[in-house]
């Protein structure tokens, strides 16, 4: 399911009033503007603040939240248990020993609403961006988890609005690998040059489709957040918590009804899953023998959050 601005392209063409081809829509489009883009050498748009960073939550008090900031080789029970939550336009940040949530920063130069974020294993935050009505027009940036600002990473694609990292070892062994889901379909994406692939097709049984998140676990387990209806599964008043494998994409089971509606935010620390809804909701899913548990966290705001992500090789255990 898509965040609710992104509409399709028959009703932008019906906005229009014209008809063509995706090709021609691009060629319609002002030029690109003159965004910083990302030169490929290891310390563009790293992390280079002392080790603790201040957010400040909705009275201004600092949560004093440590940074995760750790290279590929490092032990991921060292790292500071923090995932990340954002809207469209704000950087979130929760603090997973206190359970409080601060605002880190606004974006600024992603050129319009940010639809997901994904963390790789160096704490390196991406995010795609869609600026106005046209569905399917996104952008891949690289973002500074600090300030919110943003760097071009490829030209104008068609990536999804659900994002994570497979770590190194469940698609390739050498590197760890961008992946998402466009509807049913578990595809890659190359952080270097933006390139889509797809990894499987109509990985989602029946009329099962992502509504906006997935995570893949250090051990090859995947999680996606769904709506639809399978095998006589019911997903569409409130989003399903379905199981696949992260290295082929096959389905393994549906975990069932997670409680709240528009989970477009997933994301995970230890053996607990955190879903950051459009309708404001922050809550933990709990695995049961067969089925998931969730609690709600206490936020008295309720922003629509369109996205989650945490560092890809976080613990998996408690």
């Amino acid at each position: 399911m898509n965040r609710p601005f992104r509409l399709t392209g028959v009703g932008f063409f019906l906005l229009a009033g014209a008809c063509g081809s995706r090709s021609a829509l691009l060629d319609d489009l002002p030029p690109e503007p003159d965004f910083p883009v990302y030169d490929g050498s290891v310390d563009a748009g790293r992390d280079t603040s002392p080790d603790v960073v201040d957010a400040a939550p909705d009275g201004g008090e600092d949560v004093g939240v440590p940074r995760i900031d750790a290279g590929p080789d490092a032990n991921p029970d060292d790292f500071a248990p923090v995932v990340f939550g954002q809207t469209a336009s704000t950087l979130y940040k929760l603090d997973l020993d206190t359970q409080r949530i601060g605002v880190v920063a606004d974006f600024n130069g992603c050129n319009g609403s940010v639809l997901d974020i994904a963390i790789d294993e160096t704490s390196q935050m991406y995010g795609v961006s869609q600026s106005g009505v046209i569905s399917g027009i996104t952008r891949l940036f690289r973002i500074d988890k600090r300030t919110g600002t943003c760097t071009l990473v490829g030209p104008r694609g068609d990536y999804p609005n659900s994002l994570a990292f497979a770590p190194k070892g469940i698609l390739a062994t050498d590197r760890e690998v961008m992946v998402g889901f466009n509807g049913a379909n578990y595809i890659a994406i190359d952080t270097d040059t933006g390139t889509v692939t797809t990894v499987r097709g109509a990985a989602l049984p029946g009329a099962l489709e992502s509504s906006g998140d997935l995570v893949v676990l250090t051990d090859g387990r995947g999680f996606v957040t769904v709506r639809g209806t399978s095998q006589e599964v019911a997903c569409t008043q409130h989003d399903c918590l379905v199981e696949f494998d992260g290295r082929t994409g096959a389905f393994v089971k549906n975990w069932g009804d997670v409680g709240y509606p528009e989970v477009y935010g997933l994301t995970y620390w230890g053996n607990v899953l955190y879903g950051f809804s459009g309708v404001g909701a922050v809550f933990r899913l709990n695995f049961g023998a067969t089925a998931v548990v969730s609690q709600r966290l206490p936020f008295p705001e309720q922003p629509t959050f369109y996205g989650a992500g945490s560092i890809s090789i976080a613990p998996t255990g408690p």
